[in-house]
């Protein structure tokens, strides 16, 4: 039902500002810590990576929640909003 994280978390909770880019991964507005992620969600793709680390973030576990998709590998995984200022 929902292509990412990015839109469910948009159309269940409105976030200001999350997710300007509209999941293109470029922006870094749709941060949240991810526990919990199994399966291929574990790893993240370069770009995600290469937006991350533009954005100054060394903290473990930071995902890009438009880079996740809504499947299996989240059940059970503990997510948290990031807001801004982290």
């Amino acid at each position: 039902q929902y292509r990412n994280l990015m839109v469910l978390l948009n159309n269940c909770i409105y976030v200001e500002n999350f997710g300007e880019c509209g999941g293109q991964g470029r922006c870094a507005t749709c941060l949240v810590k991810a526990v919990g992620l199994k399966g291929n969600t574990i790893a993240m793709e370069r770009n995600e990576a290469v937006t991350i680390n533009k954005a100054g973030i060394g903290i473990a576990g930071i995902r890009l929640s438009c880079q996740l998709l809504v499947n299996e590998n989240l059940d059970g995984a503990v997510i948290e909003i990031l807001e801004e200022g982290y």
